[in-house]
């Protein structure tokens, strides 16, 4: 049984129990999993050679994504808040992540301004996300390639 399958059970086994809380909320199993399916069908289109970048401060947004992404054999590169632009460049670049998703858009647009090609927003965990497509070209990866 896989992540999602064992997601899937608890929810309907366990839906009121908690799944996954910070400090601002909480999530049950049966919420958890309605995040994570919608989740995967607003990352739908990156799916065949595509990676995406996660740029998200610690939130149950970003594990409900990560998982979303898992579940749809879909290569997640984490960029981690106190990178360097620098830094956060060459992991993008190097990766060949054609979408970022990120939850400080002001800072990941100027940066990559020249590569974006379209922006849309997403709500996940109630937590606002931005979806930058990125014209980057994609990075060839080894079979079932979950992060980098």
């Amino acid at each position: 049984m896989n992540l999602l399958q064992t997601l899937k059970q608890h929810a309907k086994n366990s839906a009121n129990a908690i799944a996954i809380k910070n400090d601002s909320m909480a999530l049950n199993y049966r919420d958890l999993f309605n995040e994570i399916t919608q989740s995967q069908q607003q990352i739908q289109e990156c799916k065949d050679d595509c990676t995406i970048a996660l740029a998200i401060d610690n939130h149950p947004a970003w594990a409900i994504l990560d998982i979303a992404a898992l579940a749809n054999q879909t290569a997640v590169v984490p960029l981690p808040a106190f990178f360097s632009d620098s830094q956060i460049s060459h992991a993008v670049k190097d990766a060949g992540a054609s979408v970022l998703i990120t939850d400080n858009p002001q800072r990941f647009s100027a940066l990559f301004d020249y590569l974006i090609t379209q922006k849309s927003t997403i709500v996940v965990a109630g937590k606002r996300l931005m979806m930058l497509y990125l014209n980057m070209a994609a990075q060839p990866l080894p079979d079932s390639t979950a992060k980098i």
